[in-house]
């Protein structure tokens, strides 16, 4: 695990003590904790921001659920993505099963797969689906208030880890395709209007041969965007 200063300088990397052999999934929380889940397990680990280990926190998830996203809202409650089971499983800070998110989802055809969740910065819950090109703003229980495509003509997609998903606090920014022409979507939470649609080649010719592997939101609304390729992380001021 590597960490850096706003400026991108090396602050410092330490190696997990845990058995992390096929990390998926990682998030932080408003309090610096660092939580990775090993996808082969079900394994959930916290940190603190030195790298000691707290605990391991087993989870009952497994490969075949093909979890995909990890997201820790103001309270400490957990949610993880799970592909192959279409649903958002929540659990407490210590990990205690407190249900799961999907039952009262729209149910188009093919229903829901939720592939990324994230927590916006006023606490609420987003569900971004590849399949349907499908965003979702949740309630706490399960309900959606708002939700609304991107490509909305396009032909649905057979993978299920074809968007990226965060929350900064004007916009939800999804990135489609982000191993193959990343295109960056973004939408005013407020109203769901749809701001910007462009590969991310068209905004800076520069950004070729992305690989990119994760996002995140600064506390201050940047967009962070971690290319495995080169390896970078790629800074971007949403105005």
């Amino acid at each position: 695990i590597h960490k850096f200063t706003r400026g991108g300088h090396p602050l410092q990397s330490f190696i997990p003590i845990a058995p992390l052999h096929d990390p998926c999934a990682s998030a932080v929380d408003h309090s610096g904790m660092i939580y990775v889940l090993e996808c082969s397990t079900g394994v959930l680990y916290t940190f603190l921001e030195d790298g000691t280990l707290l605990h391991g926190i087993h989870t009952g998830l497994n490969s075949t659920q093909k979890p995909l996203s990890l997201a820790i809202d103001f309270d400490g409650r957990i949610y993880i993505a799970t592909s192959r089971s279409k649903r958002v499983m929540m659990f407490t800070p210590r990990g205690g099963s407190i249900g799961a998110l999907g039952g009262k989802l729209p149910k188009p055809q093919p229903p829901v797969t939720a592939d990324q969740v994230a927590v916006g910065p006023d606490g609420a819950l987003y569900i971004g689906d590849s399949t349907r090109h499908w965003i979702g703003h949740v309630l706490s229980d399960g309900t959606t208030q708002n939700s609304w495509t991107w490509n909305p003509d396009a032909t649905p997609s057979s993978g299920d880890d074809d968007c990226l998903l965060a929350v900064t606090p004007k916009y939800v920014v999804l990135l489609a395709h982000p191993s193959n022409t990343p295109t960056i979507h973004i939408f005013n939470s407020a109203d769901g209007q749809e701001k910007l649609s462009k590969p991310l080649q068209d905004i800076e010719p520069s950004l070729s041969h992305l690989d990119i592997k994760g996002t995140a939101v600064t506390p201050d609304g940047e967009l962070l965007i971690l290319d495995a390729a080169a390896p970078r992380v790629l800074r971007f001021r949403l105005n």
